[in-house]
């Protein structure tokens, strides 16, 4: 009977439902064939194709689990266990069985020895065989300089070395994190800056009966928002801003359209003629969302006296022309731009 010329060990990964596996290399026994579930030796399993030149496979149950490494390997007894007596009958089977059981441990040792650590066949020569056990005791196996295995003591300078070289890159990763994380708080810093809203103006409204409402961005500071609770304007503490979270610790009064207001750029350095502008239109919106026209214009005319928007700074011919506008006297819709004040007070 052949031999043929596969190594005697095969791999599978399992994928949870597969219980049959083939191997293509001779085994003349089921206790020649050794198999492992990853580095656990698997048992209970059948073996069918004994004696087969071409293989044959095994059957496990349960299917071992998807991901498990499944490992089949013929691992004969490197012994003899026939004799030929001297003038007995010569069999051919007798002879060729034992010399295929021959072939079959010099494969196994070829594949066991093709997973160990070798020099190439065409590298130059060197001593690979290890030093003797008190040649090797506590001493570091390495290779020397002619490429042939060694075993010194450990040298104490260059693990100090090493040791000191770890610390400091050690501090180094500490001193990097530190101004990682600085970094990151001065780029968090900018970007809270920049999502501080400074801009032009952002209308809200919101129903009333409750505490607390999330504004569409997040203004500058509490004083950058024309505030109006049930009609009312606010001031603080009246009502606290952090980022986008408006508190009105007093409540809102129950029903639609209650909260209203805009965002509006009071951090923001304005010429009068650009408060103004600012100013008037904003009011304006609030009273065709909300309030009459004459109380519209009251509000603005408190407003525009108010220390946040600059005592004084505002003209009466602003709030001669802001009053016009308010009034719907022009006849300008709240979804229109802002007109040309320079023109509308001449």
């Amino acid at each position: 009977m052949t031999v043929n010329a596969n190594p005697p060990r095969v791999q599978y990964i399992a994928d949870g439902v597969q219980t049959v596996f083939g191997f293509d290399f001779r085994v003349e026994a089921g206790a020649d064939l050794k198999v492992w579930l990853d580095a656990l030796p698997a048992a209970g399993f059948s073996v069918a194709g004994l004696g087969n030149p071409a293989g044959g496979s095994i059957t496990l149950s349960p299917a071992p689990a998807h991901g498990v490494r499944v490992t089949l390997q013929r691992a004969m007894p490197d012994r003899r266990d026939t004799a030929f007596v001297e003038g007995a009958e010569f069999r051919a089977v007798a002879l060729n069985l034992e010399l295929d059981r021959a072939v079959l441990l010099l494969q196994q040792a070829r594949e066991v020895a093709a997973r160990s650590l070798s020099a190439a066949p065409h590298d130059q020569a060197a001593n690979l065989i290890l030093p003797s056990v008190p040649a090797r005791a506590n001493r570091l196996l390495h290779f020397d300089a002619g490429g042939n295995v060694a075993a010194d003591l450990p040298d104490n300078d260059g693990i100090a070395l090493a040791a000191a070289a770890a610390a400091e890159s050690a501090d180094d990763a500490a001193a990097a994190l530190v101004a990682a994380e600085a970094a990151q708080a001065a780029a968090e810093a900018a970007r809270d800056t920049a999502l501080a809203y400074t801009g032009g103006p952002v209308p809200f409204v919101f129903d009333g009966g409750a505490t607390g409402y999330t504004l569409p961005v997040a203004p500058a500071s509490a004083d950058a928002l024309l505030l109006f609770v049930g009609g009312v304007f606010q001031r603080p503490p009246a009502y606290s801003v952090a980022g986008t979270a408006l508190t009105i610790p007093g409540g809102a009064p129950a029903g639609s359209r209650q909260v209203m207001g805009i965002i509006g750029a009071k951090g923001v350095a304005l010429d009068a003629e650009a408060k103004f502008q600012h100013l008037a239109w904003e009011i304006y919106r609030l009273a065709f969302e909300k309030l009459s026209r004459t109380d519209a214009a009251a509000t603005y005319i408190a407003l525009a006296g108010t220390a946040s928007y600059g005592r004084g700074a505002l003209a009466l011919a602003d709030v001669v022309a802001a009053r016009a506008y308010i009034g719907l006297e022009i006849g300008i819709g709240p979804s229109q731009q802002a007109p040309n004040w320079a023109t509308l007070k001449s």
